[in-house]
């Protein structure tokens, strides 16, 4: 829900910039006729997140993750919750969506500002794989971890 409230707060104040911008004019009278609203998600978020998505197989998934798309805010893709100051991804909630992995793609460790991991409920597929120590180190705001 809080999210939710996030998303709300962040829409009206981009759309408050964007009323005020386009009753603005030039200082040669001519009216502004657009304005680039910059993506709240930090670039250096998407890659590895759509890295992370080409890991999992979707035979038997509730999703696609379709919102997931390169060129589109990271922000609002779905199970993904940013920082609305810094953009990066502090939640990745994947849980219960049927996804198949052979293991954790080791993109998920470029998300150092992840702090709250679930993909529980999720076909992780861990025999012999086992998750370096050093890549958990790397998520040093991590507060919860869900991968049952």
């Amino acid at each position: 829900m809080a999210s939710i409230g996030w998303a709300l707060l962040i829409f009206l104040t981009q759309l408050h910039t964007l009323l005020s911008a386009s009753s603005a004019q030039r200082a040669d009278g001519s009216n502004l006729t657009h304005l680039l609203v910059p993506f709240l998600c930090h670039p250096d978020q998407a890659k590895p997140l759509l890295q992370f998505k080409k890991s999992f197989s979707f035979r038997r998934s509730t999703t696609r993750l379709s919102s997931w798309r390169s060129g589109t805010d990271c922000c609002f893709w779905e199970g993904v919750g940013c920082d609305p100051s810094s953009g990066h991804v502090t939640i990745l909630d994947l849980n219960n969506r049927g996804l198949v992995s052979q293991g954790l793609a080791p993109a998920l460790f470029d998300l150092v500002s992840l702090q709250q991991l679930d993909l529980s409920m999720n076909d992780l597929s861990v025999v012999g794989y086992s998750i370096p120590a050093t890549s958990l180190e790397r998520f040093s705001f991590l507060t919860h971890l869900n991968l049952s």
